[in-house]
């Protein structure tokens, strides 16, 4: 089963980055106060009003108990994006404000391949989309820790395909399941950032993850 304990080493592998911390406190040894009039205008983390951060990634879940073949857990390929707006004062190195999105994976049949082809069986699908509330800390004008939490809204085209401790069910299904995740931002320029994001949904069963890597894009 995927349980928590062996979702701790994949979310902790996000937070060991002091390699990406002492580049970005590189590009602005100054003081929290200086650094916010230095960078203000500069299209760094530190301006970021609104992002569109197109992501792709891994989703780990558990099929049911008669689809199992030789693990408990499976992982299909996901890709979306995520609309970050922050309403904290403009230079602030707080962010704070909703996160939302859209992320799809093909699921396939209970044999298919990562990337859901291939296999027996109906094919099927799962989106996820998440709404949420981020907050973060700006370490540099280019180096942000957040962190989300809120609710993911799951639709699964035949609900018996991921299991999530509910009854299988064959028909199509959304529902509402808690998430609580990270996302560490660093700065590559004026307009943009390389985002790391993972994020667990907590069900009554079995809890899905997900993690996933992407662009930053500054829209305000």
């Amino acid at each position: 089963m995927l349980r928590r304990q062996k979702l701790i080493p994949l979310v902790s592998a996000f937070f060991l980055l002091p390699v990406l911390s002492a580049f970005a406190q590189e590009r602005g040894s100054v003081s929290t106060a200086d650094s916010r009039e230095i960078y203000r205008g500069e299209g760094y983390l530190a301006d970021e009003r609104i992002g569109i951060k197109p992501q792709a990634g891994v989703l780990f879940f558990n099929k049911p108990a008669e689809d199992l073949v030789s693990d408990d857990s499976t992982q299909r390929a996901v890709y979306g994006a995520t609309l970050d707006i922050n309403v904290a004062e403009a230079g602030s190195p707080i962010f704070f404000g909703p996160s939302t999105g859209v992320f799809y994976s093909s699921i396939g049949s209970p044999n298919a391949s990562f990337f859901g082809a291939g296999g027996s069986g109906a094919d099927s699908h799962a989106f996820i989309v998440p709404a949420n509330l981020k907050l973060g800390f700006n370490l540099s004008p280019g180096f942000r820790v957040s962190a989300h939490g809120g609710v993911n809204a799951i639709y699964r085209s035949a609900a018996g395909t991921i299991s999530a401790g509910e009854s299988i069910e064959s028909d199509d299904k959304w529902s509402l399941y808690p998430n609580v995740g990270a996302d560490i931002e660093l700065g590559l320029g004026s307009q943009a950032a390389l985002i790391l994001r993972p994020d667990i949904t907590l069900t009554s069963g079995n809890d899905i993850l997900g993690a996933t890597i992407g662009l930053s894009i500054f829209a305000g």
